[in-house]
């Protein structure tokens, strides 16, 4: 993690992007979370794709929505503060549904 102060304040409003939904969950308020990741390499990763076997992937872009609860709760003692699923692509024909259960996606 960066030392830098206003990497820590942006991950700090990053992690607060979030709409109160006006119910709760499990005694808890309910809020629905959004979110667009883009990622880029510095060196290719290379994955094995069932169609077109081993290509290289440099840049990922990922959107999410949650829905969480503003006071994270225990299942089997891991804490959980948001689950739902995120959609991600990325070049040479990357693509994939991931099941998350905290932030970030």
């Amino acid at each position: 993690m960066s030392d830098d102060p206003r990497i820590a304040e942006l991950a700090r409003r990053i992690d607060e992007i979030a709409v109160p939904l006006g119910f709760e969950v499990a005694e808890r308020p309910a809020l629905l979370a959004v979110q667009l990741i883009g990622t880029a390499y510095f060196k290719e990763l290379e994955f094995l794709l069932p169609a077109t076997g081993a290509q290289e992937v440099t840049r990922e872009l990922e959107l999410g929505v949650a829905l969480g609860v503003q006071r994270a709760f225990k299942v089997l003692g891991v804490s959980f503060d948001r689950i739902g699923l995120a959609y991600r692509g990325g070049d040479n024909g990357l693509r994939g549904i991931r099941v998350v259960a905290s932030f970030p996606f």
